[in-house]
């Protein structure tokens, strides 16, 4: 996104994903905003740098139904929590793009939410 402050406008910017043609459901941006995780609807996970707008790499495990959400865990950065279309909630490693766990819960995940509890 680039912020035009002068005519307050908000405007996308398109990513070079290359040859992948994907459709984005959600997408989560790191702490130290440089990299965006973006869940798609093909059940893959792209990883892209926020900086220059180029595609860094995807996933190896696609999930069924596609990623519905994706959510950090308070105080860990090096891996984050995908909700798929069946079921699938699981923790994914961000050095690697790789499951580390997964759990099969009833009905679709839409929606993480953390808290300090």
């Amino acid at each position: 996104w680039e912020f035009d402050r002068s005519a307050r406008k908000l405007r996308p910017t398109d990513a070079h994903l290359g040859q992948l043609k994907r459709i984005i459901n959600t997408v989560l941006i790191d702490p130290s905003d440089t990299v965006a995780y973006c869940g798609t609807q093909s059940g893959d996970m792209l990883e892209v740098n926020v900086t220059n707008g180029r595609f860094a790499r995807a996933s190896r495990e696609r999930f069924s139904l596609g990623i519905q959400c994706i959510g950090y865990t308070e105080g860990a950065t090096n891996h984050v929590i995908v909700g798929a279309g069946d079921g699938t909630l699981a923790k994914i490693d961000t050095k690697r793009l790789a499951v580390r766990k997964a759990v099969q819960m009833m009905g679709s995940v839409t929606s993480i939410s953390s808290h300090a509890d």
